[in-house]
């Protein structure tokens, strides 16, 4: 075809896959994607909380595409997924096909399409938001039919179920993917929701980028924010403590199913300021006391193409500072015992707890004091 051709897509990863296949399988797309010369092949690994499953997204674009360098990715996915649906169009001819997988077979079948649209983008969405205790339960019957007067009255394909897990009213929405998208529409129905909740994250997908909103609750409103996210766990996150790390989806979780040549950047937020506290490559990351990896991700980004070439394909990761609580503060002051004989720059201590956390004194005790005095000033 001599016209541009984009596709995306995602397929779900074996439940036994471990991090280290993870890797390798991210290493020979990226070998594949090199020996195709398939340029505008991009991919990367999406952690599903909800699902307890891995999810990789797949996207291409080419005004050369070739099927059969396409038909070569997907057949080096096919053993290492349980399932998987690719779309692509024609730009200028209009044309709309999709690949679906087959376990049975452990094969792919095309399925041919027709769509006519005015000018908009290939859009989805999906997300979840939950409603405040004190919620009535005529104020949930109000919301559910709110919901379904808004999806009739604005024209707009969203489905939607409740749920109740540990002791949260849940309600969980997804957008089917339509080639008219509009967002004024999209903000219209998530306003129905203000009052009556107190987290909410919707995700959407399109024009070969991802972005998100999510529900400020200070403020009642909803924000927009470029790249995706990675879902936390519906248990509460348990303190910052010495024994108590078990969080699902921190950055050592997310580094841990990252191609080991991906460029990172962690960056934490102290309210509203930003420090970019790590960068370098996933190889580099010392996983044996794994710094700032303890932290709970709360926003992924993926830069392609940044004005600087040095920031090409830098994967960001951002967390928050948490607030120390008493007993945070007592493994402080205990620690503070190894540099009563020198003047540690103040505040010191605690920059290394927050970088080490439950790996602090043992990081304390086998590097020497140059190694901990390069903790203290963190790149910015």
């Amino acid at each position: 075809m001599g016209d541009y051709v984009y596709g995306s897509g995602e397929v779900t990863l074996k439940k036994e896959l471990s991090a280290v296949n993870f890797s390798q399988i991210q290493e020979g797309l990226k070998k594949k994607k090199d020996d195709l010369d398939m340029v505008e092949l991009t991919f990367r690994i999406r952690l599903d909380a909800t699902n307890k499953s891995s999810i990789m997204e797949i996207n291409e674009g080419s005004d050369s595409w070739d099927e059969e360098n396409t038909l070569e990715i997907l057949a080096y996915l096919a053993p290492y997924i349980t399932e998987g649906r690719f779309v692509y169009f024609n730009e200028d001819e209009r044309e709309y096909w999709r690949y679906v997988y087959v376990p049975l077979s452990e094969k792919w079948k095309r399925q041919e399409g027709q769509i006519t649209y005015e000018n908009g983008i290939e859009t989805r969405g999906h997300g979840k938001i939950i409603l405040k205790e004190e919620n009535t339960p005529g104020d949930r019957f109000n919301i559910q039919c709110d919901i379904e007067d808004a999806i009739q009255e604005l024209n707009i394909n969203i489905t939607f179920y409740s749920d109740r897990c540990r002791g949260e009213d849940i309600i969980y929405l997804y957008e089917e993917e339509r080639e008219i998208w509009n967002e004024e529409k999209t903000l219209k129905f998530l306003n129905l929701f203000n009052p009556y909740i107190k987290e909410g994250i919707i995700e959407y997908y399109g024009d070969k980028y991802p972005w998100n909103y999510q529900f400020n609750s200070a403020t009642a409103t909803w924000k927009k924010q470029d790249g995706w996210i990675i879902p936390s766990s519906e248990t509460q996150i348990k303190p910052m403590s010495k024994d108590n790390h078990e969080q699902i989806f921190t950055i050592e979780d997310v580094l841990s199913v990252t191609g080991g040549n991906t460029k990172v950047k962690l960056v934490g937020y102290e309210g509203e300021i930003e420090h970019c506290v790590w960068t370098g490559i996933v190889d580099d990351y010392n996983f044996e006391y794994s710094p700032y990896g303890h932290h709970k991700a709360i926003h992924i980004s993926v830069t392609n193409k940044d004005i600087s070439q040095d920031d090409n394909d830098v994967l960001y990761i951002y967390f928050n500072y948490p607030e120390l609580t008493e007993e945070n503060k007592k493994e402080i002051e205990e620690l503070k015992k190894y540099f009563y004989f020198c003047g540690f720059p103040e505040g010191g201590v605690e920059q290394i707890y927050y970088r080490y956390g439950k790996n602090t004194e043992d990081y304390i005790r086998k590097h020497s004091m140059n190694e901990i005095l390069d903790n203290i000033n963190p790149l910015n």
